[in-house]
């Protein structure tokens, strides 16, 4: 940034301060700027802010400043070579004959989350000054939407602020609820998060793309699922379903995601031994967290960022690109069938919509379809209502009711052909049968049997 003769409420900038003494004071919790960007709870020490919100700082030049003459030049860089502007704004109260420049500095809201370093240069004299870590923002909204905004202050705090949350297993007649600590405001999370973006294996292929990429909370989405797996390589947890579980911890033992991020990052990224799909599932709403926040149910379906209306996977067994990886899917999507949208909506279809069939399978090998149960699959599908422990049955958003079919939007004044599968659920025929079907030119005024 150039400060000469720019007006003094309004400097647009890569970023910066500079040289004899450097505010924001965050040994002050009155003054930490982590305070106001909600980030407080993660951390007092290092500067942790949301993209679309302004912190200020103060800068103390050894010399007085002059505007008309020096030429102060501010950068903050993520990843190489990408170098996002930031917005800077001097402030009425600085003071440039004493050398105190106070600036409001605003990440865009479409900016890459991650690590950014700051530097400063005033005339020939250029430094280092600190890191920063930049984070979505849920509580970004108008000109300047961050695309997680939550217009709901009681989801925000359910979804960003709540450590803890309950995670639904068991079967849809006897649910199990666990509670689960999701740990984001423990310790060094924010650095184990992003060692969870670079240590994904686009980052190491491009990582000038990855980084900036980054801005999209769809892209980030993606990659911490295909981290959660271990199958991808260097991924945090591997699965075990068998009762073996030598060398390491039985799912049912992990009540939290910050022993199990911790281990992962103290031991070089080795996969940590073992997890199911609740902790899967627990684990991803953790990384997430620092991001962030979804909120997760069981039935291997987990809610993502309602601002987007998607949904991300986390049991992360499915293959795209020859990843383990799934979501985010919107959750219209899933419910009425629109299996040709993005990202991996048949699977995610068939989860919660799959017949169960039993099959009699003969000593020759062959096989007779003895049962076929086509509403047991995909019921019940619960998560934690906002604000309570209590349990919340969400499984109408994500399914229609057995037996009711529609479709997602009128079709007016054009061709649509639909096709009615029956199965007769007896075993002798059937006859004298009659299908009605209600509504305006169905058949073009024409009767048609066959």
């Amino acid at each position: 940034m150039d400060l000469r003769n720019q007006h003094p409420e309004c400097c647009t900038t890569s970023f910066g301060f500079s040289f004899n003494k450097i505010n924001p004071d965050l040994s002050t919790p009155s003054l930490n700027p982590n305070r106001f960007h909600r980030t407080s709870e993660i951390s007092v020490k290092e500067l942790i802010v949301r993209r679309g919100q302004a912190f200020k700082l103060t800068l103390r030049l050894a010399p007085p400043f002059r505007p008309a003459f020096d030429q102060l030049t501010m950068t903050v860089v993520t990843g190489r070579p990408f170098i996002p502007s930031f917005i800077s704004e001097l402030q009425r109260s600085s003071s440039p004959e004493t050398g105190v420049l106070v600036l409001a500095i605003t990440p865009p809201a479409a900016c890459p989350v991650g690590e950014y370093k700051m530097s400063a240069k005033l005339g020939e004299e250029e430094r280092d000054l600190a890191t920063l870590s930049v984070l979505f923002n849920p509580w970004c909204p108008g000109r300047f939407l961050d695309w997680v905004f939550l217009p709901d202050e009681a989801e925000r705090q359910e979804y960003v602020m709540n450590e803890h949350g309950i995670i639904y297993k068991g079967v849809d007649k006897y649910i199990d609820p666990t509670h689960w600590d999701f740990g984001q405001f423990e310790e060094d999370m924010v650095k184990i998060c992003m060692k969870i973006l670079d240590y994904n294996v686009k980052h190491k292929q491009d990582p000038a793309d990855d980084v900036s990429a980054r801005c999209n909370p769809i892209y980030v989405s993606r990659v911490v699922t295909c981290m959660i797996n271990s199958e991808n390589g260097g991924g945090i947890l591997k699965g075990q379903w068998g009762m073996d579980f030598r060398g390491g911890v039985p799912p049912t033992h992990w009540s939290g995601s910050y022993a199990i991020l911790k281990k992962w990052s103290n031991s070089v990224f080795s996969s940590v031994k073992y997890g199911q799909c609740w902790v899967y599932a627990a684990v991803m709403c953790s990384a997430k967290d620092i991001y962030r926040k979804i909120r997760c149910i069981w039935a291997r379906i987990c809610n993502c960022d309602q601002s987007i209306r998607e949904k991300i996977k986390n049991t992360c067994y499915f293959t795209h690109a020859g990843m383990f990886c799934c979501g985010p899917a919107p959750v219209s999507a899933i419910r009425n069938g629109d299996t040709h949208l993005k990202y991996d909506i048949p699977f995610v279809f068939a989860e919660v919509n799959a017949d169960c069939i039993t099959w009699l399978v003969k000593r020759d090998g062959s096989m007779v379809n003895i049962e076929t149960d086509s509403i047991k699959i995909g019921q019940n599908i619960s998560t934690k209502s906002v604000g309570t422990n209590n349990r919340m049955n969400i499984t109408d958003s994500y399914k229609q009711k057995e037996g009711f079919y529609s479709f997602p939007s009128p079709r007016v004044n054009r061709e649509m052909t639909a096709e009615v599968l029956f199965q007769n659920p007896v075993k002798e025929i059937l006859r004298d049968c009659s299908l009605t079907l209600t509504g305006s030119g169905l058949f073009n005024g024409e009767l048609i049997t066959r």
